[in-house]
């Protein structure tokens, strides 16, 4: 008997690479959002970790306990900001690789990057591509808006764009725990489950780390 050759059909072959097609078109932007929102928890690590080693640098070198021991003058400010290995100054807050021109919050709404910075000193970009500038400081605390991946997109609150705090014994966290009696428990509490939730987005700019920081720094869907 003669050996049959099975072989397969132009038909079958069509039919093969459509399937293929298909299941491409619904898993790979699935996959590439995935995978940008991965980078983007990344960089907000990467900056949390490089304000909270320039804090506590900046702490020690001023022979404090904590930063309410300091007046936190323009010099102070100044010197804290020595610990950044910035690349470089932003001649104006939306200049390229600077902040982007409008911020959108979660229902949509675009606000101008100039009320979202109002009072804030110098900005400065670092290597990573991050963009931040100081709110403002005192006793209580440094306040610093930053977008963790410059003007690139989303452009979003509490997402690529934060407000964090340096609070007084060094730590980083939201702008709104600061002057906040943090061993009241139930306070905090209470602070953790209504203003730092995750839709506090839509305003979002004083309360949104201490949501992102308690849950792993992990974004929510």
């Amino acid at each position: 008997m003669k050996n049959l050759k099975s072989a397969f059909t132009l038909a079958e072959i069509l039919v093969s690479l459509a399937i293929i097609g298909v299941i491409a078109a619904v898993t790979l932007p699935a996959l590439n959002t995935d995978v940008s929102k991965r980078a983007v928890e990344t960089q907000i690590v990467k900056f949390y970790n490089t304000v909270t080693n320039a804090a506590e640098q900046f702490k020690n070198d001023s022979q404090v306990d904590s930063l309410a021991d300091l007046d936190m003058n323009d010099d102070d400010v100044s010197g804290f900001l020595s610990y950044f290995k910035s690349s470089g100054v932003c001649p104006s807050f939306t200049s390229q690789g600077c902040f982007a021109s409008t911020y959108t919050n979660a229902v949509g709404t675009k606000v101008n990057t100039a009320n979202v910075l109002s009072g804030a000193g110098t900005a400065r970009y670092l290597q990573d591509g991050s963009v931040f500038a100081v709110l403002g400081a005192n006793s209580s605390g440094i306040r610093i808006a930053v977008d963790i991946n410059g003007a690139k997109k989303p452009n979003r609150f509490g997402y690529d764009f934060w407000r964090i705090a340096v609070l007084p014994d060094g730590s980083v966290d939201s702008v709104g725990m600061i002057g906040m009696d943090r061993s009241d428990t139930t306070k905090m509490s209470d602070y953790l489950q209504n203003k730092a939730a995750p839709d506090c987005r839509e305003d979002g700019l004083n309360d949104c780390f201490a949501h992102i920081k308690r849950n792993n720094f992990k974004l929510d869907d």
